[in-house]
C-alpha cells in the first residue's frame, strides 16, 4: 500500500472513530458510515475496500470503549442515587446496590479451600414486611 493511501486510510479510521465515539450519535450501519461519515455516497460499499471486516470490528471497538468512557458521569449519578435509595430502606435497591457494589448474585458459586463447591441463596427481606407478621 502506498504511504499516501495508508495516511487516508488513517484519516478515514479517525473520523469512523471520532463519530462512532460519540454518544450523541446513535449506532449507525456501516451503510451509513460509508455513505455519510465518510461521505462516499456515490461509491456503494466502498468502505469495504479501504478496511478488511476486522479492521472494522477494531474501530468499532475503540469506538465503543470511547464511548463507554463518556458515560462514566452518568453512571457516577446513577450509582449515587441507586446508593442512597438503598439507604432510604428500599429492598430493592438495597439488593441492586450489593449486586453492583460487592459483585454479589442471588446464587453464587463458592469453593472453600476443601475444594469443594456449594451453592447458597441469600434472601433479602423488607423490614416493612416482617413487621405485618407480628
Amino acid at each position: 500500500m502506498k504511504k499516501g493511501s495508508d495516511v487516508k486510510k488513517q484519516e478515514h479510521r479517525r473520523k469512523l472513530i471520532d463519530y462512532l465515539g460519540n454518544p450523541a450519535h446513535e449506532w449507525p450501519t456501516r451503510v451509513f458510515m460509508n455513505d455519510y461519515v465518510l461521505g462516499f455516497v456515490r461509491s456503494a460499499q466502498y468502505i469495504y475496500k479501504i478496511f478488511s471486516m476486522e479492521e472494522l470490528y477494531d474501530i468499532e471497538r475503540e469506538a465503543l470503549a470511547m464511548r463507554r468512557l463518556k458515560y462514566s458521569g452518568g453512571i457516577a449519578s446513577v450509582d449515587r442515587a441507586l446508593f442512597k435509595q438503598a439507604l432510604s430502606g428500599d429492598p430493592t435497591a438495597i439488593k441492586l446496590c450489593y449486586q453492583r457494589f460487592e459483585d454479589w448474585g442471588e446464587k453464587k458459586e463458592i469453593s472453600p479451600p476443601t475444594g469443594k463447591s456449594m451453592k447458597w441463596t441469600v434472601e433479602i427481606i423488607d423490614p416493612k414486611e416482617e413487621e405485618e407478621k407480628f
